[in-house]
Order: C-alpha cells, then structure tokens, then sequence
C-alpha cells in the first residue's frame, strides 16, 4: 500500500516562487555575500593588529576575528544552499537558520569578539 505524504507547511520551492526569486541573482548572492563576511573580518583583523591599543599585536586575536567572518559565510551558504539545491525543504528549516545562526548566534558572536579586544 502507498501511501502518500502531504504536508501543510510551506517549502522552500513554493516560497521561491510565491516571492518570484531570480535564480540569477540567488547566484550571485550564494557567490558573492561569503567573501565579503571574510574580507570583513580579514580587514578588521588587519587594522585591529596595526592600530596601536592596549593588548594588540597578539597574533592569536586575528583567528577570533577571523571566525566571525567563516562563521557568518558558513552560516550564509548554508541559507542559499538550502534555497538553490533542496527545493522541497521545509521552509522553516531555512527559517530556523536564519533565526537561530544569523540572527541570534551571529550578533552574540560579533558582541564576544569585541568584548576579547576591550577586556
């Protein structure tokens, strides 16, 4: 006996859709928005090291800031990897993402790193 599974809840392909997503420029984001996180933490890693204030030039500051930035791309590809290649996830999977990586985990992150270079 088959049996068939349907579900009420929203998915990722039939959000793309209701909101007419351009697969174009969902590649262009999925391509281009990581690398900047990176450029962003690799550049302030680069000031924080030259600008002169108490406890810099400690190498092992620049890998804190440099985590920031893998975290938040990390998080980013995972988020269009979900919209580009799993068109049948739920969409609450690509919500939860964003909710809980980016939105709650990221800014706490962000708050630890900059806390490291004050304290």
């Amino acid at each position: 006996m088959v049996v068939t599974l349907s579900s009420s809840s929203l998915t990722i392909g039939e959000h793309n859709k209701n909101t007419n997503m351009c697969r174009a420029s969902a590649w262009v984001v999925f391509v281009c928005l990581p690398p900047i996180f990176i450029a962003i933490s690799a550049g302030s890693a680069y000031i924080m090291y030259n600008t002169p204030f108490r406890g810099s030039g400690f190498p092992w500051w620049m890998s804190v800031v440099m985590l920031w930035g893998v975290y938040m791309a990390v998080v980013r590809l995972a988020m269009w990897h979900l919209i580009l290649f799993l068109p049948r996830a739920p969409f609450a999977a690509f919500e939860a993402l964003r909710h809980v990586g980016f939105e709650k985990i990221g800014p706490a992150l962000s708050v630890s790193t900059a806390l490291c270079f004050v304290l």
